[in-house]
């Protein structure tokens, strides 16, 4: 697919983008939004997404993505705003480092918070719209790795590109299938 034809497919086509203020998700934001999409941008800081991007379609939603209430209201007003949803990109999350004796439980809690619970119930409210117009789902992280250095314990984290997306299907294709027992 040449570049014209992959921003003729994309023209027109909403996206939702979680932690867009900064680093990928504001690049995946900006990219989409110069293809003619029209973006969602979500973050927890009204601040970094005024500077996210300007001249573009798009709305803010300022949230924390923690806060199952926020979600329901970000996704009710996503929906009344842009009237669908072809595009789901999850690229919010935090990362703490400690060595694993030192690591606390709370910290444990809103990584998972953050990076598995928020991004499953975000997709979960908004699956029917997905799948309506044969949405598309991107997950954008950074993987951690450990490694054991004479009987301790380090970690690093390795961050992921965001070019699959630029690989991904236009609208309207390789819709969002359930599997039914």
């Amino acid at each position: 697919m040449t570049d014209d034809e992959l921003t003729a497919s994309l023209s027109g086509c909403t996206a939702l983008v979680t932690g867009a203020g900064g680093g990928i998700g504001r690049a995946i934001s900006v990219a989409l939004a110069r293809r003619g999409v029209l973006v969602g941008l979500v973050g927890r800081r009204r601040s970094t997404l005024l500077r996210a991007m300007s001249g573009a379609e798009h709305q803010l939603f300022v949230t924390d993505l923690a806060a199952d209430s926020q979600l329901r209201q970000t996704t009710r007003s996503f929906l009344r705003h842009f009237r669908r949803l072809d595009i789901l990109v999850h690229s919010n999350g935090i990362y703490a480092s400690a060595p694993l004796e030192r690591s606390r439980v709370r910290d444990f809690d809103r990584l998972w918070t953050s990076n598995v619970r928020s991004p499953f119930l975000l997709t979960q409210l908004l699956l029917p719209d997905l799948r309506a117009c044969s949405g598309q789902i991107v997950f954008v992280n950074s993987s951690v790795r450990i490694v054991f250095v004479n009987s301790s314990v380090r970690t690093g984290s390795v961050p992921v590109s965001g070019s699959s997306l630029r690989r991904s299907m236009p609208c309207g294709r390789s819709p969002i299938r359930s599997e039914q027992s």
